[in-house]
C-alpha cells in the first residue's frame, strides 16, 4: 500500500494541492515527529495559498530539525507572504549561523531588510547574492513570451486536455506580458470550462485591476471571496481598492470592516486598516466643482470638449440643479449626438450616475447590523441617502428620525432628513430665485433670506458658497439664531470627514506602535489639520519628525497645516525651526543650451525631419516614394485631405510619418526655404493629431523608443505642449504597468523610480526602489539607486558614494568645505532685484561655468564672490585649459563627469566629479541646478539659497546682458533652442527641483516664487507660450 507521504507527493506533483494537504496530515497523524512530513504539508498549503497554515507547518519543521537551511528559508518565504517581515528577518538571521551558500537565501534577506528600510544592510546582502550568482535577477524574471508560446501550442492542439493550472499559467503570462485582452479571453474561457476554480477567478480579477476596470474587478473579487475556502487577506485588500476606485464607497467600508474583524490578530491587519483609511469620506463641495467646470466650458467656447459637458451635467445633477443639467445636456448632445458619456439628469431625488442603490442599501444595512449600537452618524446618513435614492421614502424617514434621536446635533443626518422631505425640490431653481431676491433686497435683505439661501446652497452640496453667505448674514445679523444654526451645521459638516479619518488613522498608529510608518504620521498630521485639530497635528508631527527627521511627507503636511492655520509666514517660520531650512523656490541651471556654431550645419539640423531617425519602423512599411509627391503647396493640401479621410488616428500618424520620411530624404543637405516651410506644416499637422487623438492611439502602436523619438521630434520643433502629451501617455503606461506587476526589468524599474520621485509619490517610489534593488544586475548600481531615493526622501541618511582612494579624498575635502556652511547658488537669469550684497554674505558662493570675467555692472545683482564652480561635461572637457587658469582663484572645481579630471588634477587636488546619476524620467541630459542640489545634500550645509534663476522663463533674454559665456556673442544664444528642449526633460528638471523646494532643502530669491508656484502642466504651458513660436527655429537656422 502506498504511504500517505508518497501519495501526498504524487498529488502535489499532479497539481492537486488540496488533496495533498489531506494526505500529508494523515502522514503526520501516524508519525507526528517526522520533520519532512511537516515540511511537505507546508509546501502543499503554500500551493493552496493557505499561507497562515503554511507558516505553522514550516515552523514545526524548523522546530523538529533546526539545522536545516532549507526549512529556515521556506519558513521565511511564508512569513513574508503573510507580511510578518520582522519574524522572517529573525528566522533568516538565525539561519546565517548555519552558513547558507545559496544566493536565494541572501536575496530574500536583502528583500526583507529593504522592506524594513534598512537600506545599507539590504544592499550588502543583495551584493552577496550577486557574488554567488551573478544571473540571479534574470533567474527571478520569467520569460513570459516563451511560456505563452509553449502553452498556446498545447491549447490550440490539445484543447480538451488543457488543465485548470494551464489556464491559470497562460492568463498570468499574458497579463505579465501586458497582453491584457488575450489574458482576459483566456480567463473567461477557463472559467467557462472550470467555473469553480478560484485561481482562474483570481487571474481574471487581477487582469481587471490591471485594466483599471474597477467594476469588473469588484465583481470578480466578490465571486473569488465566495469561492475561497480559506479567505485570502489579499482578496479583501484588492476588493476594498476596487470598490473605492469605482466609488462604491458603502461596499468598500463594509468589506473593510469585515476584513479588519477577520484579521484583527494577524500582521496583515494594518495593511487592510491602511486601505480603510483611504476610502473617501463625506460630501463633495459641488459649488467649487461647478465653478471650475463653468470656467472651463466658457474658456473652451465652441471647442468645448465632450467630457466637460458630461462632467458639468453630472455636477448639476448631483447638486440637484436639474433644470440646468437638462439644458446643458441638451446643448451637449446637440453638439455630440453620439456621445455615450453626456447623460440627461435622472429623475428628481436620484443620485447622478449608474450607482446600484439597491445593492448599496443592502450593503449599508449589513454594515448597520454589524455596528449595532455603535453605528456611526455617517452610517445613518448614508443609509437615509440610499433609501431615498432607491425610492424607499418611508424607511428613509424612519431612519432619519432614529438617527436624529441618537445624534441630535448631526449636520449630516439633518441634511439627509431635509433632502428626504424635499426630495422633489430642484435646488437650482430655488437658488436662482433666492439669489435674485437677495440682489433686489440689497442692504434690506432679511436674516431669513440669508438663512434660506445658505440652506439651499448646503442642500445642493455647494458648501463653500453656503458658508460664505452664512458668514455674510451673521456679519449683518450677529444674533440670528437661524443663521448661527446654519453656520454651525456647515462647520460640523466640514470637520466631520477629517475627524472620522483621524480616528481611523489613530487606530492604525496605535496598532503599529513603535513601528508606525512615516506614511501613518504624515496622513495623521493631514487629517488633524483638515479637522482643525491643530494641537494634535503639531504633537504628532513633532513625534513623527523625531522618528523620521528628514521625511519630506511629514514636513510637507506639517508646513501645510501651519499654512492653513496661520499663513505663509508662520509656515515658513515653522519649517525653519523644525528643519533649519526655509521653504522657498527653485531655479534653473546656467549651462548654455546651444551647441557651438560649428556643429549647427544645416544638414544635421534638417535631419530632424527624417522620420527614419525617429519612427523608422512605420516609415519602412509604407511605400511612399519621393517622386510620387510634389514638394509644393499642392502637397500640403493633399496631405491634409488624406489625413481628414483617414479611418483612424493610427492611420493619420502613418501618413504623417511617411510624408516626413520622404520630406527628410529630400531636405538632407539642402537649404530649401519651401521644404523647411513644408516641414513645419507637417509638424503642425502631427501636433494637431496628437492633441486631438492621443487617447485613442494604443501604446502598443509603437515601441517605447519610437514614442520617445516622437516626443523629441515635437518638442524639438517647439510643439512643446503636444510633446509633453506624448510624455504623459508614456508615464501613464509605465505607472499602470508597474501597478499591474508586469514591470520587472532593471531599466524599466529605474525609469519608474524616477517617474514616481518626480510625481512626489513616496509610497510608489519606495515600492519601485525595493523592486529595483531586488532586480538589479550590477552590484555597483545598487548604491546609486538608493542614493537617488535618499536624496529625495531621507536626506539625513545620504552619504557620498564609495570610489577610488583619490576620489574619496576629494569628497572628504569638499565635505569639510560645505558641511555646516551657508551656500549661495547663483545663476545667470536676468532679475530686477539687486542680490549682490546678500550673495557675498554667504560662506560659500557657487556659480555655474564660471569664467572670472563678470562685468562690474552686474555686481549689484550677482555679487562678485565665487568659491566653487560647476562645469558641465562638454564645457569641462573642451575648455579644460581655460579652467586650469581659473582654478587657483577657486576653492573647488566640480565637474559633471570625469573626462577632464585627470588633466585638471595636475593643477589642483581640489577638483571632483559631482552627483553622477541622471534622475530625469526620459531626458538624455540633466541640467546643472538639479545636479548641484543633489550633490550638496550629501555634505549637509547649514543653508542653501538660489539666486538669479527662473527655469528659462525669461521674457527677453536667457542671460543677463554682458553675462560671460564660453560662446561667441550671437543672437541665437539669447533664446532657447529646440535642440535643448528635446535633449533635456524640462518637466522632470522642474519637478525635481520643485520637490527639493517643497521639502525645505533650499531657499530662493523672490523672482523664483511665482515660477515654482506653478504645477508642471502650467509650467509647460508657459514654456509653450514663450517658445512655441516656430519663427524662432527659422531664425535659429539663420
Amino acid at each position: 500500500m502506498v504511504s500517505d507521504l508518497v501519495r501526498g507527493n504524487q498529488l502535489l506533483r499532479s497539481g492537486k494541492p488540496e488533496e495533498a494537504v489531506d494526505a500529508f496530515r494523515k502522514a503526520i497523524a501516524h508519525h507526528p515527529h517526522f520533520h519532512w512530513s511537516h515540511y511537505k504539508l507546508g509546501e502543499a498549503l503554500e500551493h493552496s495559498e493557505d499561507w497562515l497554515n503554511a507558516v505553522a507547518a514550516y515552523q514545526k519543521a524548523v522546530e523538529l530539525k533546526s539545522n536545516s537551511i532549507r526549512y529556515h528559508y521556506q519558513l521565511a518565504v511564508a512569513l513574508v507572504e503573510t507580511e510578518q517581515i520582522d519574524a522572517a528577518l529573525d528566522v533568516l538571521k538565525a539561519g546565517l549561523d548555519l552558513e547558507p551558500s545559496g544566493s536565494d537565501y541572501y536575496h530574500l534577506l536583502g528583500k526583507c531588510l529593504a522592506e524594513k528600510e534598512q537600506w545599507q544592510e539590504a544592499i550588502a546582502h543583495y551584493q552577496k547574492a550577486l557574488e554567488i550568482n551573478p544571473s540571479l535577477p534574470q533567474k527571478v524574471t520569467k520569460d513570459w513570451q516563451a511560456i505563452i508560446e509553449e502553452l498556446e501550442t498545447i491549447r490550440q492542439t490539445e484543447n480538451p486536455k488543457f488543465s485548470q493550472n494551464n489556464y491559470v499559467s497562460l492568463a498570468e503570462a499574458y497579463r505579465n506580458n501586458q497582453q491584457l485582452a488575450q489574458a482576459e479571453f483566456v480567463a473567461i474561457e477557463g472559467l467557462k470550462k472550470y467555473p469553480k476554480n478560484a485561481k482562474i477567478q483570481n487571474q481574471y480579477a487581477l487582469i481587471a485591476l490591471a485594466q483599471e476596470n474597477w467594476i469588473v474587478a469588484s465583481e470578480r473579487l466578490e465571486k473569488l471571496l465566495e469561492m475561497e475556502a480559506q479567505k485570502n487577506w489579499r482578496t479583501y485588500y484588492r476588493l476594498i481598492q476596487a470598490y473605492r476606485n469605482s466609488e462604491q464607497l458603502e461596499k468598500a467600508e463594509l468589506i473593510a470592516v469585515k476584513g479588519i474583524q477577520k484579521y484583527t490578530n494577524y500582521p496583515m491587519f494594518s495593511t487592510i486598516q491602511k486601505e480603510y483609511c483611504l476610502i473617501p469620506l463625506g460630501q463633495k463641495d459641488w459649488g467649487e466643482e461647478i465653478e471650475k467646470l463653468q470656467g472651463l466650458l466658457e474658456m473652451q467656447g465652441q471647442k468645448a470638449h465632450e467630457e466637460v459637458y458630461a462632467d458639468l451635467v453630472a455636477a448639476y445633477s448631483a447638486s440637484q440643479q436639474f433644470q440646468k443639467a437638462e439644458r446643458l445636456a441638451t446643448e451637449g448632445l446637440h453638439k455630440y449626438p453620439n456621445s455615450s458619456i453626456i447623460k440627461s439628469p435622472p429623475y428628481y431625488g436620484m443620485s447622478v450616475g449608474d450607482k446600484d442603490w439597491e445593492s448599496a442599501t443592502q450593503a449599508l444595512e449589513e454594515l448597520f447590523q454589524i455596528q449595532g449600537e455603535k453605528a456611526s452618524e455617517k452610517i445613518y446618513a448614508d443609509l437615509i441617502k440610499a433609501y431615498r435614492n432607491s425610492q424607499q421614502f418611508e424607511k428613509a424617514e424612519l431612519m432619519a428620525t432614529e438617527g436624529l434621536q441618537k445624534y441630535p446635533d448631526s449636520a449630516r443626518i439633518q441634511m439627509q432628513s431635509e433632502l428626504t422631505s424635499l426630495r422633489e425640490k430642484d435646488w437650482g431653481v430655488v437658488i436662482e430665485a433666492l439669489e435674485e431676491n437677495l440682489q433686489i433686497a440689497g442692504d434690506n435683505a432679511s436674516e431669513e433670506l440669508y438663512a434660506d439661501l445658505a440652506r439651499a446652497y448646503r442642500s445642493s452640496q455647494q458648501f463653500g458658497k453656503a458658508k460664505l453667505i452664512a458668514i455674510e448674514g451673521l456679519q449683518k445679523y450677529p444674533n440670528s439664531i437661524s443663521l448661527e444654526a446654519e453656520y454651525s451645521r456647515l462647520r460640523r459638516l466640514s470637520q466631520s470627514d477629517g475627524e472620522v479619518l483621524s480616528q481611523r488613522l489613530e487606530e492604525l498608529w496605535h496598532l503599529e506602535g513603535e513601528k508606525a510608518s512615516a506614511w501613518t504620521y504624515s496622513n495623521l498630521v493631514k487629517a488633524y489639520g483638515s479637522s482643525q485639530q491643530f494641537e494634535k497635528a503639531e504633537l504628532i508631527a513633532s513625534a513623527g519628525l523625531q522618528k523620521y527627521p528628514d521625511n519630506s511627507g511629514i514636513k510637507k503636511e506639517y508646513s501645510l497645516m501651519f499654512l492653513s492655520q496661520k499663513g505663509w509666514g508662520a509656515a515658513l517660520e515653522k519649517l525653519g525651526q523644525a528643519w533649519q531650512m526655509s521653504v522657498s523656490q527653485a531655479a534653473r541651471e546656467n549651462q548654455h543650451p546651444l551647441e557651438s556654431a560649428s556643429t549647427l550645419d544645416i544638414g544635421e539640423t534638417l535631419a530632424k525631419f527624417n522620420i527614419n531617425l525617429y519612427i523608422g519602423q512605420y516609415a519602412r512599411k509604407i511605400s511612399l516614394k519621393l517622386q510620387d509627391i510634389s514638394i509644393n503647396r499642392i502637397f500640403q493640401a493633399e496631405l491634409k485631405s488624406q489625413i481628414s479621410l483617414a479611418s483612424s488616428p493610427t492611420e493619420k500618424l502613418k501618413l504623417i510619418f511617411a510624408a516626413l520620411a520622404a520630406l527628410g530624404d529630400y531636405m538632407t543637405g539642402r537649404n530649401d526655404d519651401e521644404a523647411l516651410s513644408l516641414g513645419f506644416t507637417i509638424s503642425s499637422l502631427l501636433s494637431e493629431v496628437i492633441a486631438d487623438n492621443l487617447e485613442q492611439i494604443p501604446f502598443g502602436f509603437m515601441d517605447r523608443a519610437s514614442w520617445i523619438r516622437l516626443k523629441d521630434f515635437l518638442i524639438g520643433n517647439y510643439f512643446i505642449a503636444s510633446g509633453y502629451l506624448v510624455r504623459r501617455k508614456m508615464a501613464e503606461f509605465d505607472s499602470q504597468s508597474f501597478r499591474s506587476g508586469s514591470i520587472q526589468e532593471e531599466a524599466d524599474l529605474s525609469r519608474c523610480l524616477k517617474l514616481f520621485i518626480e510625481q512626489r509619490d513616496e509610497l510608489k517610489s519606495k515600492a519601485a526602489l525595493k523592486k529595483l534593488l531586488a532586480n538589479c544586475k550590477k552590484p555597483n548600481q545598487l548604491k546609486s539607486y538608493l542614493q537617488l531615493y535618499l536624496v529625495n526622501y531621507e536626506r539625513d541618511k545620504v552619504s557620498y558614494l564609495e570610489g577610488r582612494v583619490d576620489y574619496i579624498k576629494a569628497e572628504e575635502s569638499y565635505g569639510q568645505l560645505i558641511n555646516g556652511k551657508t551656500v549661495a547658488i547663483v545663476g545667470p537669469a536676468p532679475t530686477s532685484e539687486p542680490h549682490g550684497e546678500e550673495i557675498d554674505s554667504f560662506d560659500i558662493v557657487i556659480r555655474m561655468t564660471y569664467l572670472d570675467n563678470l562685468d562690474e555692472s552686474l555686481y549689484p545683482y550677482t555679487g562678485q564672490k565665487t568659491s566653487v564652480s560647476y562645469y558641465n561635461s562638454r564645457r569641462g572637457f573642451s575648455f579644460k585649459s581655460y579652467i586650469s587658469l581659473i582654478m587657483p582663484k577657486l576653492k573647488f572645481v566640480c565637474l559633471k563627469n570625469a573626462r577632464a579630471i585627470s588633466y585638471l588634477r595636475q593643477y589642483s587636488v581640489n577638483v571632483r566629479v559631482g552627483y553622477r546619476f541622471n534622475p530625469c524620467y526620459v531626458g538624455k541630459n540633466i541640467n546643472m541646478l538639479p545636479i548641484i542640489l543633489s550633490d550638496l545634500v550629501q555634505f549637509k550645509p547649514q543653508k542653501i539659497k538660489v539666486f538669479c534663476s527662473n527655469f528659462f522663463i525669461s521674457k527677453n533674454n536667457l542671460y543677463f546682458d554682458k553675462y560671460p559665456t564660453f560662446q561667441k556673442t550671437h543672437k541665437r544664444h539669447r533664446s532657447l533652442s529646440g535642440h535643448h528642449l528635446s535633449l533635456h526633460d524640462i518637466a522632470s528638471q522642474f519637478s525635481l527641483v520643485k520637490n527639493f523646494w517643497l521639502s525645505g532643502l533650499f531657499e530662493a530669491d523672490p523672482d523664483l516664487t511665482e515660477v515654482l508656484k506653478l504645477e508642471v502642466n502650467e509650467y509647460i504651458d508657459e514654456m509653450e507660450k514663450l517658445y512655441g513660436n516656430h519663427d524662432l527655429l527659422v531664425e535659429d537656422l539663420g
